[in-house]
């Protein structure tokens, strides 16, 4: 296992896929400070290398980029072990004695301070004699004092505005699970990932005999029915599933102008659930009930191009066809395509180690699913369409 010392090493691997578990209560916003934060924390707290540029031999320091020149990188702890001292080694000594306008005349510095305290005391001005030139810049042969890269000079290492972060799936406040986010050169990777539509997994608690205003918990109450009448008749509750999640998947192969008894349907079924390339509405590929202990129930929901609104809506439409109320009070998303709630970080284990842990792990998994950039997605030609709703009118 490598071994980083230096923050510029960890900062290059910080490129790449990021799930974290975002726990419920918390702003999505906040979630991604929180990682900015944690980042930057840690970044600043290793080791630094710093570039005593100006007093290595370049001139117009002034004008030097950064990305283009570097000079010889000294680790910032060592320069102040050493008490900011630059060895001469690393420098042209002759820099002393250039003339050049835009190079740094550090004998003319001097000249100017010998002639600003020319009015002073004698003993002030015996110190700044142009006999005493080489003693203010050799008073040590071998090293030169170097505060540019003292920390209270440069500053912190690295700011949050230095990070740039995009989730490529959305969460409410009140939702929790699995949030997937890009780092930095990557980010074009959330993009990429929100067109795929990946199959997202949610396990919804919900209660029956109440209706509230947002379908959830946290909602004025409005109405209240009897839920005793379902103690002994889960069938109910699967049977409404059932037929729920078979209204939804014939309703995918007429978004998709595909006959399942064709050919071509046939082909498309081998390679998973099909998905409409222009999405019109949320499609459910799965629904079932994984606990029933009344009057609460839970719910474990497989669909794509969702939001919260409409799975709310959903449990409150089971509870009417149930001749009751229902809403939700917990909902949770513990899957994204290939990301799972296992593979997640939690905001308290949120670390610089495991961060590039987490960016690893998720590197391998996208390589092992490389068919997801491959998706099983059905392109419909928009001018056919209207030419077949025409003609059928």
């Amino acid at each position: 296992m490598t071994q980083l010392v230096y923050s510029a090493d960890a900062w290059r691997l910080l490129h790449g896929v990021v799930s974290v578990y975002k726990p419920p209560g918390m702003a999505p916003r906040a979630a991604v400070a929180l990682i900015k934060f944690r980042l930057v924390d840690e970044l600043n707290k290793m080791e630094r290398k710093v570039d005593p540029r100006f007093l290595t031999g370049r001139s117009n320091y002034l004008q030097i980029d950064p990305k283009k020149q570097g000079g010889q990188y000294i680790p910032q702890s060592q320069l102040l072990e050493n008490q900011l001292k630059v060895p001469a080694t690393l420098r042209s000594y002759n820099l002393l004695s250039q003339t050049t306008e835009n190079d740094l005349h550090i004998p003319k510095i001097a000249q100017e301070k010998e002639d600003l305290t020319e009015d002073y005391s004698p003993t002030l001005h015996n110190n700044y004699k142009a006999d005493n030139h080489p003693d203010l810049f050799q008073e040590d042969s071998q090293n030169i004092l170097d505060y540019s890269s003292h920390p209270l000079v440069l500053g912190p290492g690295y700011e949050e505005t230095d990070f740039t972060i995009q989730p490529s799936n959305f969460l409410t406040t009140k939702e929790s699970g699995v949030f997937v986010l890009c780092l930095n050169k990557d980010v074009g990777m959330a993009k990429k990932l929100r067109r795929l539509m990946p199959l997202k997994t949610y396990e919804i608690d919900c209660e029956f005999g109440k209706h509230t205003r947002t379908n959830f918990s946290d909602g004025k109450v409005i109405a209240k029915a009897t839920w005793k009448h379902l103690i002994s008749r889960r069938w109910s509750l699967d049977q409404i599933c059932s037929n729920i999640e078979a209204s939804h998947q014939r309703q995918a192969w007429i978004t998709a102008r595909v006959d399942p008894q064709s050919q071509e349907g046939f082909e498309l079924a081998c390679k998973g659930p099909i998905r409409p390339h222009m999405m019109s509405d949320t499609i459910i590929y799965s629904i079932r009930c994984t606990s029933w202990n009344l009057p609460n129930f839970s719910l474990k929901i497989q669909c794509v191009g969702e939001n919260h609104e409409f799975l709310l809506e959903t449990i409150a439409e089971i509870g009417i066809r149930l001749k009751t109320h229902a809403y939700a009070t917990k909902l949770r998303c513990s899957q994204v395509g290939c990301f799972a709630a296992e593979d997640t970080l939690v905001l308290e284990d949120l670390t610089l180690e495991n961060v590039l842990h987490n960016i690893s792990n998720n590197r391998k998994i996208l390589n092992a699913n490389d068919s997801l950039f491959h998706s099983n997605f059905r392109t419909v030609n928009l001018k056919d369409n209207v030419h077949k709703m025409i003609s059928s009118s």
